[in-house]
Formats: structure tokens, C-alpha cells, sequence
């Protein structure tokens, strides 16, 4: 069983854009009340010790070949507050990633967005 995370999963339906998800899983990561909304985000970084670089990730063709396999637990971002502290960002379930947000890598603010709080 995996370490528990940092960040609890909310039952929300998706919308697409969204800043995190993983198809079908019609979970949100972050809650209103967690501290990364009241704390200033210096960066985020979809690289985790001991993971793959999930910003490497290429999918191809109908099946999504080549998705990465994400199991309930595994870290998919790193978020890097200012006051040095670093938030993991834990997938809810197990899935397939077939797509990342790399907006989030240039303007990680929007990780404090509305759409990204349940």
C-alpha cells in the first residue's frame, strides 16, 4: 500500500480544461481549504524522485499507446510553495496518464484557480 499523500481526492465531475486529471477518474486533487491555497506556488514540476518524468510522457495512436501507467498513490506533480516546502500531488486511482497540462509548468498560479479546487 502506498505511503499516504499529501493531497486527498474530491468526487468532482471534470471540465475540460482542467489543470489535473486522469481520464475517467472524475476526481480533483486539491481541496479549498488545503494550504497551497493560501500559500504562494513558486513552481510545479511533473518530475518526482523515483518516478518517471511524467512530462515525458507521448501516447500514440487509438489505444493510447505508450501511456504511462499510473497506480493508485503515485506522485504526479510536485508543487514548490515559498516557504520551501514541496506538496506531492497524488494520483486518486489507478489509471492510464494519456495527457499533461503543461501550462502549469510556466504559470503554476493557476493551480489556485477555481477549476482546480473541489
Amino acid at each position: 500500500m502506498p505511503p499516504p499523500m499529501d493531497v486527498a481526492p474530491v468526487d468532482v465531475p471534470l471540465e475540460k480544461p482542467t489543470p489535473l486529471y486522469l481520464r475517467s477518474s472524475k476526481q480533483r486533487y486539491l481541496q479549498k481549504d488545503h494550504r497551497v491555497q493560501s500559500e504562494t506556488i513558486v513552481s510545479f514540476s511533473y518530475k518526482c524522485p523515483g518516478f518517471p518524468d511524467r512530462a515525458s510522457n507521448s501516447v500514440s495512436g487509438k489505444n493510447k499507446r505508450g501511456a504511462q501507467q499510473i497506480k493508485r498513490g503515485d506522485p504526479l506533480g510536485l508543487i514548490r510553495l515559498a516557504s520551501g516546502e514541496e506538496v506531492t500531488v497524488a494520483s486518486p486511482c489507478p489509471g492510464k496518464l494519456v495527457d499533461i497540462n503543461t501550462i502549469l509548468v510556466e504559470n503554476p498560479q493557476l493551480l489556485k484557480s477555481h477549476v482546480c479546487f473541489a
